[in-house]
């Protein structure tokens, strides 16, 4: 059928429409979505526990309408021990010949480490719109706003188009406010337990550093006291062996000086001198006959010498050595030669050499 019209009063039953007919007077006015000017628009919000309400509304898909007029609350199936998932409230057309009805209702979403959306049914005769998404976190036993994602509005599920018709924007206000309040929460116990973190880290490396500064001193301790113990008893040691070298060396000078000064110490003390003068006269005696040998020996070596060869003996014969070979001689003036009194010694003095 290309052209179809309506609507007209029946003759005999000639006039039968349907409801796609019925429904058809509003293409091309209005476009599928959410009234966005009744009631709240079909926002999702939190409620207590598991439970989200559905906001009053009106809304008009596959020229069929939907009429919400109160809130209505629907129950989150319960959360997963491990793993996550997202949910779906779903605005549900279902034109099945056995069904006939729209509804509003959950869709429960696949559990998995990074969930996805659930996919959203788009048949001949049935349709899914989604009004929200609902983050379900492992363990939880409560839905909050920030876990409710509104999809009414969007692209998914869009507004229906009226003339000059506004939205208000309470319920995203409401999600943002309680997004915030959840970001603002968790960053304050991130913070908080960053903070313990440190500070227990702080305490445990004070308390090792405390420890170890401990142990370092009482170490040190135990050096110097070491040190100064063996230095002390070390040092109390070689004064006590020292005072009694000088106590012993001490009575000794003294016991002798003692036996000395004995009986007549007059005529002990000039003997004692007397035994002195003549050590010190027989020192200054062999001090000087050095002195004259020396110079004796210098005069010799360095000043008037003469090298003689084919020395002769006392027989006129040539000295020589134990291998028959000429030695060399050096003979000297005797005037050279001085005796204990500084008078020449007579004669000349031959120094051989090989």
């Amino acid at each position: 059928m290309s052209v179809t019209f309506g609507f007209y009063n029946s003759v005999n039953g000639d006039r039968k429409y349907d409801a796609i007919q019925m429904s058809s007077i509003f293409d091309g006015i209005i476009r599928d979505g959410v009234f966005q000017h009744l009631g709240t628009a079909m926002m999702v919000k939190e409620s207590e526990g598991m439970i989200v309400n559905v906001g009053i509304g009106r809304a008009w898909f596959n020229h069929t309408w939907t009429l919400n007029d109160a809130l209505l609350p629907l129950e989150v199936p319960i959360s997963e021990v491990i793993l996550n998932r997202i949910d779906a409230v779903v605005l549900e057309v279902d034109a099945r010949e056995n069904s006939r009805a729209n509804s509003i209702k959950i869709v429960k979403g696949t559990p998995a480490t990074n969930p996805k959306n659930p996919e959203m049914i788009k048949a001949n005769d049935r349709w899914q719109y989604p009004l929200a998404y609902i983050q379900v976190n492992a363990g939880v036993t409560s839905i909050r706003q920030a876990n409710i994602t509104n999809c009414v509005g969007t692209s998914d599920c869009p507004f229906v188009t009226g003339p000059l018709e506004l939205m208000s924007i309470d319920a995203l206000v409401a999600q943002w406010g309680d997004q915030w309040k959840e970001f603002y929460e968790n960053q304050t116990s991130d913070m908080e337990s960053t903070n313990a973190f440190w500070k227990q880290q702080w305490s445990t490396w004070y308390k090792t550093q405390t420890t170890e500064m401990e142990t370092t001193n009482a170490f040190w301790k135990r050096q110097w006291e070491e040190w100064f113990y063996n230095y002390v008893n070390s040092n109390t040691a070689e004064m006590a062996e020292w005072r009694k070298d000088t106590t012993d060396i001490f009575w000794k000078w003294f016991n002798d000086l003692q036996a000395i000064l004995e009986g007549d110490a007059a005529a002990n003390l000039a003997n004692q001198l007397l035994m002195l003068k003549k050590r010190t006269e027989m020192l200054e005696r062999f001090e000087g006959d050095l002195e004259a040998e020396f110079a004796v020996y210098h005069k010799l070596y360095d000043n008037g010498y003469e090298t003689l060869s084919d020395l002769l003996d006392s027989s006129d014969g040539t000295i020589v050595d134990s291998n028959l070979e000429a030695v060399i001689g050096r003979t000297h003036s005797s005037d050279l030669i001085l005796d204990s009194n500084g008078d020449p010694i007579c004669g000349r003095v031959i120094f051989v050499t090989k």
